[in-house]
Order: C-alpha cells, then sequence, then structure tokens
C-alpha cells in the first residue's frame, strides 16, 4: 500500500487493532500473488484508499465493522464514547452447543422452498418490518425463471420478493449493494433450486429501507454447501464493538479477498461461517462440509460495487 494511504490509516480515529487490520488487508488484496486483479478490484481498492484519504478530516470512520477476536471476556474493553455518538454498546457471541452440527443442503434451504412453494398465498410473507408483521401480498409475476410478489403491512411499508430460478437471473436488483463474479463462482457450485429470495424494502413514502439476498449453492459431490446472505439497511447503520472468543472455534481470523474486503471467518466442527460488515452492508457465507480454502476462494468472487 502506498504512503499516502498508510498515512490516511494512521490518521483515523480507529483502535490500533482495527487500523493494522485495515492497513494488512489492503496490503494483502494489492500483493497477493496467487491471482490477478480483476478490473473491479483495482477499483476497489483505489475507491478504498479514496475513502481513508478523504475521511482524514471526519470526525469517525470504520471502514469494515466486523467483529473482534479476542482471548475472553477479561480482553473486551469498556465501552468508549465515540466524538459523533453517544457511549457505544458491547456484545460478544458465542456457538451453542450443537452449533456446527452436521446439516444438509435440503435441511438448510427447508424454510426457503417452503415459502417458495407457499407463493401466492399470504402465508409465509417474510418476517417483519419495524416489529410489525407483513399483513398481504399481491402477485407480479407468477411464472418464468423469477417469480416476484409485493408483500404490504398496515403501516404502509412495501416489500418486493423475487424468487429466481438462479440468483443471477435477477442480478440487477441487488447490483447497487453487492456485485458477484458470477463465472468464477460456477466454477466453484452450483445454484440450488427453488432456494433463492431476493427482498427490496421500502418506506412509505417509497425509500429504500432494506435489501437483502439469499442464496443457496451446492459446492461438492460430497454434500458440502453453502449460503450466500446480503444485507444492506438504507436509513440505518449496522451495529459494531462486538467480540468473539477465539478458543470457541477450532479457527477464527481475518481473510483479505480479492477485492480488498475483509471477512471474520469462524470454523468449528462441520460450519464454517464468514462475515464483512460495512457501514450500511453486511455480507455473509454459511457453509457446511466446506475446508476454509474452498470457502475463500468464493469469498474471492464478492466485492462491493463503487
Amino acid at each position: 500500500m502506498d504512503n499516502k494511504l498508510k498515512a490516511a490509516v494512521d490518521s483515523l480515529k480507529l483502535s490500533d487493532a482495527a487500523a493494522e487490520r485495515i492497513t494488512r488487508s489492503l496490503d494483502q488484496a494489492a500483493a497477493r500473488p496467487r491471482r490477478r486483479f480483476r478490473a473491479r478490484a483495482v477499483i476497489a481498492i483505489a475507491a478504498a484508499a479514496a475513502l481513508l484519504t478523504l475521511s482524514v478530516s471526519a470526525a469517525y470512520v470504520e471502514l469494515f465493522r466486523n467483529s473482534e477476536i479476542v482471548g475472553g471476556v477479561e480482553d473486551i474493553p469498556e465501552p468508549s464514547i465515540r466524538p459523533d455518538m453517544t457511549e457505544s454498546s458491547v456484545s460478544y457471541t458465542r456457538p451453542l452447543p450443537d452449533y456446527g452440527a452436521p446439516l444438509s443442503l435440503d435441511e438448510g434451504a427447508e424454510n426457503y422452498r417452503e415459502m417458495y412453494a407457499l407463493f401466492g398465498t399470504d402465508e409465509m410473507l417474510g418476517g417483519r418490518v419495524l416489529s410489525e408483521p407483513w399483513t398481504g401480498s399481491r402477485v407480479l409475476c407468477g411464472s418464468g425463471d423469477v417469480l416476484e410478489r409485493e408483500v404490504y403491512n398496515a403501516s404502509g411499508y412495501v416489500k418486493r420478493d423475487l424468487f429466481p430460478a438462479r440468483i443471477e437471473l435477477a442480478a440487477d436488483e441487488f447490483a447497487p449493494f453487492l456485485d458477484i463474479d458470477f463465472s468464477a463462482l460456477a466454477r466453484l457450485a452450483r445454484p440450488a433450486e427453488e432456494a433463492n429470495l431476493i427482498c427490496i424494502k421500502t418506506d412509505p413514502d417509497g425509500a429504500l429501507y432494506e435489501a437483502s439476498l439469499t442464496a443457496h449453492y451446492s459446492a461438492g459431490e460430497d454434500g458440502e454447501w453453502f449460503r450466500l446472505g446480503m444485507c444492506h439497511l438504507a436509513q440505518h447503520e449496522w451495529a459494531e464493538s462486538n467480540y468473539v472468543f477465539e478458543d470457541d472455534w477450532d479457527e477464527a481470523y481475518y481473510y483479505a479477498n480479492a477485492s480488498g474486503l475483509e471477512f471474520l471467518i469462524t470454523a468449528l466442527n462441520s460450519r464454517i461461517d464468514a462475515w464483512c460488515v460495512t457501514e450500511h452492508t453486511s455480507l455473509s457465507l454459511m457453509s457446511y462440509f466446506m475446508s476454509t480454502e474452498e470457502l475463500e476462494a468464493v469469498l474471492d468472487c464478492l466485492s462491493l460495487p463503487q
């Protein structure tokens, strides 16, 4: 990473650990010997450099909001007061006793396939918005490769649900929030049938409120599979100051993918998860029976649009 970008990182009001990770992530993405840059990877790194450089005069900027890996409760720092916010909260995540127990693709995609099967009815409308349930729906497209419906509630929020046979068939819907290299991904995995969902929520004024994506993939001949998730909060920010304990996992580490995104990876038993959280966008991968190397190769297919 060039000296100007290093200086920008150093000048940010970040913890030492966060600043070090951001610097290391961009260094790794820029110097990885086993890959050639795709055009958008270069753009992503340049944009990250611009963001860090322009943020020198900002009150507070944090590029990634991933959980911190610590040894235990005693290593969690006291909550701090940021210059532009009230006192920040502190929380930590620990795996439940059955975390990582074997789970098949059919089991993992069951709820999504049930939602697909109930398309055209007002059953399984897909959660709530601001704690208020969805109350009804109407079909916009009931046949073809991309089913589409409109879901609404009493407060005037509206959700468009799209059920594509393959997630790339509706790529235009999530292109403002996530870029996927489908050619590279196709060499690693196959999309699962009737197990993909895109949701676009708008508020009562018609402004974007939230966008999300869920896609399931088979990733091998021995039951390997993963679920790709994305959630973009247009009117809110993702929380921060969450922690995970290193000894809870078989592996816990950070990985910078080909476009410079930092992921926290945790592995336990048959399950490996990856998370990348920015101010407004959260990316996640939940996988079973895959190796960390196989998971990293999938992560390299993802980038954030500029």
